[in-house]
Parts: structure tokens; C-alpha cells; sequence
């Protein structure tokens, strides 16, 4: 787990700086997204932070009532999820 106090220290990112790349798991993601069949997530227990992020990635998610939970620890902080969430 990441400190999130590390992240306050950072300096902030001037425009244009960062470059953007496509590391396997987004190029993973981007091949869920934009097959051309829909794809769909069967989910039983816990989805959180990556294994969460790889559900949204699928057209359609679906849980047991009861047993299933879907939670993204980043957004209560305020942060946006890195994993294509």
C-alpha cells in the first residue's frame, strides 16, 4: 500500500511533462474493452483495487446479492484509480 502523505510532498507536474505510455495491464484492459463480442465478469466475494478495476474493464459484472462487494480504496481519499479504473 502507498502513503498517501508521499503524495502531497510531490511537486506538481507542469504541463506537457509526463509522458504517457501503455504498460501490459492497460494494453490487456484496452483488448477487454474494444473485443468485439461483449464480455462479462462473474464475481463472487470481494473486488477491490485492481482485481476492481479489472471487473470495470467488462461490459457487464455480475454478483451474488449478499456475497459480492465492489469497492475502489482510491476514490474515499480523492485520488483517481491508476489502473484504468
Amino acid at each position: 500500500h502507498f502513503d498517501i502523505n508521499a503524495i502531497v510532498k510531490l511537486p506538481p507536474a507542469q504541463a506537457g511533462e509526463r509522458q504517457v505510455t501503455q504498460n501490459a495491464w492497460h494494453s490487456l484492459c484496452d483488448q477487454l474493452r474494444h473485443m468485439p463480442k461483449p464480455t462479462i465478469a462473474e464475481v463472487i466475494g470481494r473486488s477491490g483495487g485492481g482485481g476492481n478495476e479489472f471487473c470495470m474493464n467488462f461490459d457487464m459484472r455480475f454478483g451474488v446479492e449478499g456475497l459480492t462487494y465492489f469497492c475502489q480504496m482510491e476514490v474515499p481519499l480523492g485520488l483517481t484509480p491508476g489502473g484504468t479504473g
